[in-house]
């Protein structure tokens, strides 16, 4: 981590501060920083272990200025040094399995099948559009992930589902059948961003005792 960012702030410190942040400072971020986000990001949970998400990090000026036209020139890409495209490919999701599987399930083979069979199995008796459906849906969980551990190495961050989705794949050169969940923007933030403003917890949580 470059040392001189702020001291790395605790989960709960992370969510408290975390802002959707549109201004930052154009200074590269390290890529040993933006490897480490990633690295946490991808410890998410996700249904049956199935991890389908994929990252496309895009640092290049010239092909950061294509995407943020693609992304209907929104401001957050005029000074954001760093755009990750969150993937959502679950074609690849299926082919994985085997990479997916638990290493103790290596001494069950029983477990070992239920688990790259079974899951193959249900998944490829949904419609394609089911399958990427679970895909996007299971992506977002890593993009909430990676908002946090960039908030807590002292990074801001602007999730965004606003942009021409095949104009993205097509410059990022993602294949066909995959889905660009979101882009994120990622930099050290210039502004305060809004304070949080949520529902009373009161509003939206029935406790059952």
């Amino acid at each position: 981590m470059n040392d001189t960012l702020p001291k790395p702030l605790n989960v709960q410190q992370a969510i408290e501060e975390r802002r959707s942040i549109r201004d930052y400072d154009t200074a590269p971020v390290p890529e040993s920083d933006i490897v480490e986000m990633l690295r946490l990001a991808s410890l998410a949970p996700s249904s049956s272990n199935t991890q389908p998400w994929r990252f496309v990090v895009v640092t290049n000026p010239d092909l950061r200025a294509k995407v943020r036209e693609a992304a209907y020139n929104q401001r957050q890409f005029a000074t954001a040094p760093v755009v990750i495209a969150v993937i959502a490919d679950a074609d690849d999701m299926i082919g994985s399995l085997e990479e997916t599987a638990h290493p103790n399930m290596q001494n069950d083979p029983a477990a070992l099948d239920r688990y790259i069979n079974g899951t193959r199995s249900r998944l490829e008796k949904l419609s394609e559009t089911e399958r990427q459906h679970i895909a996007s849906e299971q992506s977002v969980y890593a993009v909430s992930y990676l908002t946090l551990a960039a908030q807590s190495m002292g990074y801001s961050t602007s999730v965004m589902g606003g942009f021409d989705g095949e104009k993205v794949k097509a410059l990022l050169e993602i294949p066909a059948h995959a889905k660009v969940a979101v882009l994120v923007t990622l930099g050290r933030g210039t502004e305060p961003g809004f304070p949080h403003h949520r529902h009373a917890l009161e509003r939206i949580t029935t406790f059952k005792r």
